[in-house]
């Protein structure tokens, strides 16, 4: 069952009864932890946010689970929306170390992306590189696909050097093979390193050559319905024009844009492009359109 919210023990009046817990815990009191805890905690994402690691150890022990077979199912949106995001790093640490399974791709998302316009540096720094190293080791996460998380992170944020920093890196991993991605997820990467070519115009480039010649046919319908958008699938003035990332600074960035798309024809990793929304036809600002 996909849990949404931490259990009773998040709540300050039950501050008593997680000491009691622990207590309990500490004196191998089995029927007194499994009593607490049924009032307490829901699943493992409680267990390892509201104890230490050498309890959350004893608390399995104590109740016969193996920490390695717990895969925890998880709204990710709406528990970091909901709770103090400390409790919620602690608990994916926890996970990290103990092998418990955690979504670690959508917390990463949730916590960089939810309420910010910002890249978060000392989060990604403290808490989303050095996971994904620990997680890149234990086989959980390949380059490939932390490169389309990063590209999905930095397509919701504003412009940031650091973040294209950061995917340029990525690109230039031996490692990273486009070709695993799917259609979709492929899509938003081109998008994203299409959107840093003002920041930052090799990250394109690299793209291109990583690519190996694979083509972009169209947005898929997932994202038509939900009313996002490519920079691919627009015309110019859709794009750039009206997308917020940019506060309609067309004329500032005019000429950056204007290279950016002929670079895109150019590399030939778009071969039919079009305007998804029909029915509410856009006026351009300039001929350049890639149809």
């Amino acid at each position: 069952m996909t849990q949404f919210y931490f259990g009773d023990w998040y709540n300050e009046d039950a501050s008593t009864r997680l000491d009691a817990l622990k207590q309990a815990l500490s004196q191998q009191d089995k029927a007194k932890v499994e009593t607490l805890s049924e009032a307490l905690f829901e699943s493992y994402l409680d267990v390892t946010a509201a104890l230490t690691k050498a309890q959350i150890i004893q608390y399995a022990d104590l109740m016969g689970d193996e920490l390695s077979a717990i895969e925890l199912d998880i709204c990710m949106g709406e528990l970091v929306d909901h709770h103090h995001p400390d409790n919620i790093e602690t608990a994916c640490r926890h996970c990290l170390e103990l092998g418990i399974g955690f979504p670690f791709a959508d917390y990463f998302l949730m916590e960089m992306t939810a309420n910010r316009s910002e890249f978060d540096i000392e989060f990604f720094e403290r808490t989303v590189a050095p996971s994904f190293v620990e997680l890149h080791k234990a086989g959980k996460m390949s380059v490939t696909d932390y490169f389309a998380l990063m590209c999905e992170i930095i397509c919701r944020l504003d412009k940031c050097e650091y973040g294209a920093n950061c995917l340029e890196k990525l690109l230039k991993d031996p490692e990273l093979d486009l070709s695993q991605l799917t259609e979709n997820d492929y899509t938003a990467c081109l998008d994203a390193c299409h959107y840093g070519y003002f920041l930052k115009p090799e990250l394109f480039r690299l793209f291109v050559k990583k690519a190996n010649g694979r083509q972009v046919i169209e947005s898929t319908t997932e994202w038509q319905e939900s009313g996002e958008y490519f920079l691919i699938t627009y015309q110019f003035k859709s794009i750039f024009g009206e997308a917020n990332a940019y506060c309609g600074g067309w004329e500032e960035y005019k000429d950056n844009f204007t290279d950016a798309f002929i670079e895109l024809k150019r590399s030939n990793l778009v071969t039919q492009v079009v305007e998804i929304n029909q029915s509410k036809p856009k006026t351009p600002t300039t001929n350049l359109c890639l149809f």
